[in-house]
């Protein structure tokens, strides 16, 4: 109690008022040449915190700002900035219109100058061809949750994204690991880059992300080898060109607390400097035995623009966290309802320590007008410290649970660049943005990697259901653990590089996407006196899709995309495994429209797929061999999804989706496999939240959100045991005033038992019960 008075105590003497000033207003319409209105234009006053997007007819209104000479300055991406010199008179409305004309020059191809945009809706995706185009115009689905949603729904661990992704689900509260489209996906971006940054799973997000965007399917042809149903690429938030300062204090259930602070604008004079700083930090309990979060995050961000034509960003991360690994909630056969949803066997001296520093820098140099080279680099480094006690029902009807304990120490370490070269030419009446480039990625995991476990004869007891679970003979000096497993054993060494071209060419109401990659997979694994071993694995992956223009609202699209996946390195030189194995590959067919609403405020996509994927790896246990393995034919996975994102009206912002989704076996050497479903890939999944806050009258300012997702049963590991459906309800609401902003979130409003996702009887997942979080927020 006394952290959080505390807390409280510093965050309102750092937003305390500031004098009284002489004040006048700015207001005006921006549309572009043909006079059309341009709504989510950015107009700011350099060097201050003034700033607005226009509304849906392309007005805006500065208020209450101080008498004085300034710069305003009109901008957004696809159109070319414009600057004027403005006086501000106390107790008069200053008139500036303009009209913008559209610039593709203007578009970052790396991306290191942070974004205006202030809605639910992204209008441009890089990652998903690492060029800027419209998210309309590419023939691939994107979804992206922007800081704005995250912060109206106070999302702080990454598998709370999937409740607004059609066709994404999580699988587990171990890693916030997710289900895209049928299939488990690992693969994890830092702005566009591979990473081993598993920890960001269970770290806060609103402070640090500017958005994450989901890219549905196996693009393997950009990213080189992912899982077929997608991947996730977390986007940290940049400098911005204007100044813009802000903080805020939560405090919620189970006496979770959370600052953060976001600060930016230049750092001199002339703009060409720029900064921002983020610090999150969180702490509190769980509703779970033993399960408590200790996370720190501070993340500096610079931009440099020394001359025209050159852009060089440098991100820093440092992160911490404090907290132990949940396993799930042990149950008795396939009842659910035999132990409480708290109930774990995590002791008190259990541990997870996770350290993780990162080092992303980004150049953008312009060579002539329409060619540029790219350059982006990343470096993680990961220090892992667990320590962890485990247990497991003796059988159905026992209350003796079998216990054991597990110690694991590693170090991760990634060093992923990618370079390309951009040309923006004409060949008769096609326009083309072509890229040629080169992929590295180099992942080393340390010797220092070790698995003990200890059972009863190795001093851990066993505990009885019902009897405290924190007793002092769990006692890991006590325990004699042996030598447990030797999948981290041995120092790994992982080198993935690819090269690639890509050209979007359009031609009229044609938008065409072509690419093609070779793929080279090396893992060297280090053996006893010297021996190493080399696994290489290739691939050759092409994709193509076409974008038809209906009309300017309206786009349909088709795609063909290729997918590669590796296979685990000692799967292929350790026999008893069962290998050596082929890598996995998959391809994906998907047709589509979508269409924009409300002048361009809400975009909605509809898009069919169909997966398959080959050479599936599964365990097949034999009686003298329970590591075995056998790769399963093929897996099929087709779907619907809709989805709907960003504004109705200036108040009324809304996010909508929903999926149907078939994912099962339709190639396997045991026919009796033939026609089983996809281990945790619900057949239906979706939700919506709608936010709306009043825009003026006695009541501007004043707001309320609420949302509802639902996810239908799915199988698990086990043959009998299937988690069931469930659907929960989320609320909120908001108020506005001056520079503070308010609002309280009850989540799972009416405390409904659920559980998002498992595996087996000993890690089934409970949803959290009913619980809330006030913020209060500041921007100066």
């Amino acid at each position: 109690m006394k952290k959080l008075l505390l807390y409280l105590l510093l965050f309102l003497l750092f937003i305390s008022a500031k004098a009284q000033q002489i004040t006048g207003s700015i207001e005006g319409i921006i549309t572009d040449k043909e006079g059309e209105p341009l709504p989510g234009i950015s107009v700011v006053l350099q060097g201050t915190t003034y700033g607005t997007p226009t509304d849906i007819n392309g007005a805006y209104l500065l208020q209450d700002v101080p008498e004085g000479t300034y710069n305003l300055i009109i901008s957004a991406i696809g159109f070319e900035s414009y600057k004027q010199d403005i006086i501000v008179s106390g107790g008069e409305t200053l008139i500036v219109n303009h009209s913008l004309s559209t610039s593709t020059t203007q578009l970052q191809t790396v991306e290191v100058l942070g974004r205006p945009e202030t809605d639910y809706k992204s209008e441009y995706s890089f990652v998903a061809t690492k060029v800027a185009i419209p998210v309309k115009d590419l023939p691939v689905t994107v979804s992206t949750i922007t800081k704005e949603l995250m912060f109206d729904q106070q999302l702080y661990r990454s598998g709370d994204i999937a409740k607004n992704v059609a066709g994404v689900n999580e699988s587990s509260l171990t890693t916030g690991g997710l289900v895209l489209r049928g299939f488990r996906g690992n693969t994890v971006l830092l702005n566009g880059l591979r990473t081993n940054f598993n920890t960001m799973y269970t770290l806060p997000i609103i402070g640090h992300y500017e958005r994450v965007e989901v890219i549905k399917g196996p693009n393997s042809a950009l990213i080189g080898s992912i899982e077929p149903g997608g991947v996730v690429n977390y986007v940290t938030k940049k400098p911005l060109k204007t100044k813009k300062q802000s903080v805020s204090f939560s405090a919620g259930s189970w006496g979770t607390i959370r600052g953060l602070v976001d600060l930016t604008g230049p750092l001199n004079e002339t703009g060409k400097v720029l900064y921002r700083l983020n610090i999150a930090h969180e702490q509190g309990e769980t509703f779970m035995d033993n399960i408590t979060r200790n996370a720190t995050i501070i993340a500096p961000s610079f931009t440099f623009l020394p001359a025209e034509g050159t852009s060089i960003n440098v991100d820093l991360t440092y992160s911490r966290n404090n907290t132990v690994i949940y396993r799930g909630q042990q149950i008795r056969g396939n009842d659910f309802e035999s132990t409480p949803i708290s109930f774990g066997v995590n002791q008190l001296d259990d541990h997870y320590i996770a350290d993780v520093l990162s080092f992303n820098a980004s150049l953008v140099q312009k060579i002539t007008d329409n060619i540029s080279f790219n350059v982006s680099y990343l470096r993680n480094n990961f220090l892992e410290d667990n320590a962890e006690h485990g247990g497991r029902f003796a059988d159905a009807v026992s209350d003796t649970i079998v216990m054991s304990y597990f110690v694991r120490k590693q170090t991760l370490t990634t060093d992923n660049m990618t370079s390309y070269f951009t040309a923006d030419f004409e060949t008769g009446k096609f326009r083309h943005k072509a890229l040629i480039g080169f992929d590295y990625a180099y992942l080393s995991q340390s010797g220092g990697n070790r698995w003990y476990a200890a059972t009863e004869a190795q001093g851990v007891p066993n505990m009885i259901f019902g009897q405290p679970n924190f007793a002092n003979y769990y006692n890991p000096l006590n325990y004699q653990p042996t030598f447990f497993r030797t999948d981290g054993d041995a120092r790994t060494r992982q080198r993935m590089y690819g090269f690639y071209l890509q050209d979007f060419i359009e031609a009229g109401r044609f938008k065409v996407l072509l690419g093609l990659r070779q793929e080279y997979y090396r893992d060297i694994i280090e053996g006893s006196a010297g021996q190493d071993s080399l696994i290489n694995q290739n691939a050759f992956l092409p994709r193509v899709g076409l974008t038809y223009v209906l009309d300017d609202q309206t786009n349909v699209y088709g795609s063909y995309v290729t997918g590669f996946t590796p296979v685990r390195p000692l799967f292929q030189i350790d026999p008893s495994f069962g290998g050596p194995f082929d890598p996995e590959d998959s391809y994906q067919f998907e047709l589509g429209i979508k269409r924009n609403f409300f002048n361009n405020r809400l975009l909605a996509t509809i898009s069919a797929y169909q997966i398959k994927r080959n050479n599936v790896l599964i365990p097949v246990p034999l009686d003298d061999n329970p590591d075995n393995y056998e790769q399963r034919g093929q897996t099929t996975s087709q779907g619907v999804e809709i989805e709907a994102t960003g504004k109705i009206t200036d108040g009324w912002s809304l996010l909508f989706n929903y999926a149907l989704n078939e994912a099962k076996i339709t190639k396997d050497e045991d026919e009796s496999n033939i026609g089983k479903v996809q281990i945790l890939a619900p057949h239906h999944q979706g939700g919506f939240w709608s936010k709306y806050v009043i825009q003026d009258g006695d009541f501007k300012g004043l707001g309320a959100g609420v949302g509802y997702n639902f996810v239908s049963g799915r199988r698990t590991n086990q043959e009998n045991l299937r988690i069931p459906a469930y659907g929960v309800a989320d609320a909120a609401v908001y108020y506005n005033f001056d520079r503070y902003n308010l609002s309280a979130n009850i989540n799972n409003v009416f405390d409904k038992k659920h559980w998002v996702g498992g595996f087996n009887s000993a890690r089934v997942f409970p949803g959290n019960p009913r619980n809330f979080m006030v913020t209060i927020g500041y921007t100066f």
